[in-house]
């Protein structure tokens, strides 16, 4: 947990890290949606953007399971695997609300959640790429927007760009 300097409380959010960089695409809607905010169970005001920053913690940088889960999936990079009661517990927000709120970042582009009875698992389709502490360059093959194929405008960083799996190739 990190603490508040400001009010002294503590924050159950978590924030991103990492990476050193990292591109991101949202639309307007997205964006009016992250400047908005929501109320906890104790009606404490949560802003939206600190929740996205939450979800973006989790994501996977490179391919690995979710361990801290009964039933681990095979993540890739730019997917974590969550709970939408864990999620209730840690933000103090009911699982309705948990759920609507995952829709609407659905709604927005900035997730694509798939939900089954063995295990949730959410893609950071918002994501396009990051660049890691060791000037490695993921390009998110769960955006969909990139389907994996690399365009002209994207450049390597220092000659390098990864492939399928997260492992870094020579272009």
């Amino acid at each position: 947990m990190q603490e508040n300097k400001r009010n002294k409380e503590t924050s159950l959010f978590k924030k991103p890290q990492g990476f050193r960089t990292v591109r991101i695409h949202f639309t307007a809607e997205a964006i009016e949606w992250l400047g908005g905010t929501t109320k906890d169970d104790d009606g404490n005001t949560i802003g939206n953007h600190t929740l996205f920053y939450d979800l973006l913690s989790r994501m996977r940088l490179s391919p690995g399971r979710g361990d801290s889960f009964r039933r681990p999936q095979e993540l890739q990079p730019g997917q974590f695997q969550f709970s939408e009661t864990r999620l209730a517990e840690e933000w103090n927000i009911g699982r309705k609300r948990i759920r609507n709120l995952l829709a609407t970042m659905e709604k927005l582009g900035m997730i694509a959640v798939d939900a089954s009875k063995t295990a949730s698992v959410a893609s950071m389709t918002c994501v396009e790429e990051w660049t890691d502490f060791q000037n490695f360059h993921v390009v998110n093959l769960c955006n969909p927007a990139l389907n994996g194929i690399r365009t002209a405008s994207e450049r390597p960083l220092n000659g390098i760009l990864s492939g399928s799996g997260g492992t870094p190739q020579e272009r």
